[in-house]
């Protein structure tokens, strides 16, 4: 048994090649994940670019800075870049004023991914908010989670 740390130099390869080897080098036994606090809502700005250097620039700058909790990105085959940046909120309400009507329980709603290219058209800049349970399953259009609110009616 090897212990592997990313901080540490001994076995630092085995450890960049874990993550990738599917199963072939190594079997991941127990470990010590380190997590923030989980927060009601999720607060969303979406910047919209033209240009993947100019989105790649601005994501840098984000991380670098830590001004964000978490971010994301989406290139559109149209070429257009959506920056998604997140921020954790411990309020219990949506914020009318940015607040989102994207809701994917909805089994008609667009996908996440769709909502976010309508909104990269109306202007470069948009805000809005999501419960985190929401946002956590914004890709997740599996059977099982769409069958889910019919069982209740």
């Amino acid at each position: 048994i090897r212990h592997c740390r990313r901080d540490s130099a001994e076995f630092r390869d085995l450890f960049g090649a874990l993550p990738g080897s599917y199963g072939t080098l190594g079997i991941i036994l127990c470990a010590e994940i380190e997590c923030n606090d989980a927060k009601p809502m999720v607060n969303l700005n979406v910047k919209t670019f033209k240009s993947i250097d100019n989105g790649l620039q601005f994501m840098s700058e984000q991380c670098h800075d830590k001004i964000c909790d978490f971010i994301e990105a989406i290139q559109y085959p149209s070429g257009t870049m959506a920056v998604i940046s997140g921020f954790l909120d411990d309020s219990n309400h949506v914020n009318v004023s940015t607040s989102s009507s994207y809701r994917p329980d909805n089994r008609a709603e667009q996908w996440f991914f769709e909502y976010i290219e309508s909104k990269c058209q109306e202007n470069t800049s948009h805000r809005f908010s999501l419960p985190i349970k929401t946002y956590l399953f914004r890709y997740d259009r599996g059977a099982f989670w769409m069958a889910l609110p019919l069982r209740f009616q």
